[in-house]
């Protein structure tokens, strides 16, 4: 009979803040593992077990798409494709948003999963921030 993939989204913020002359880079994703992971400067970490984008994790593969829609704010500095295309999740894919001078930049949009059958199965909003704030 076999396991049925639970595919779920939690959405939220995810928010990187330097002191100048540093730089500031925030992210997020949707590893080939099933994992979904943040990234904030400087390294990526899991968001917590129970942010998987599919659990149980060894279901993960290239059969489900994942897309990011409605992007609204600054553009991302890194995105595994243009907004509103399907990509497999057979690869680890990712969008982040950096930032190299003082001041904020935010970017929020929505990620979606859709099943091997085509039906969008998780979909969720995402905010970006990148913050650089004055020294002294």
């Amino acid at each position: 009979m076999g396991n049925a993939p639970a595919v779920s989204l939690q959405g939220g913020t995810i928010t990187s803040i330097v002191t100048d002359p540093s730089n500031a880079e925030a992210g997020i994703r949707v590893n080939a593992t099933g994992i979904l992971e943040q990234f904030i400067t400087p390294s990526w970490t899991q968001l917590a077990s129970g942010t998987d984008w599919i659990r149980p994790t060894y279901l993960a593969s290239s059969d489900y798409d994942c897309r990011v829609t409605n992007v609204v704010g600054t553009a991302f500095t890194t995105a595994s494709a243009a907004d509103d295309v399907w990509i497999d999740c057979g690869t680890t894919r990712q969008w982040r948003l950096f930032n190299g001078d003082v001041g904020t930049l935010t970017v929020t949009f929505d990620l979606e999963i859709r099943d091997p059958a085509g039906a969008t199965v998780a979909s969720t909003s995402y905010t970006l921030t990148s913050i650089v704030d004055p020294a002294g």
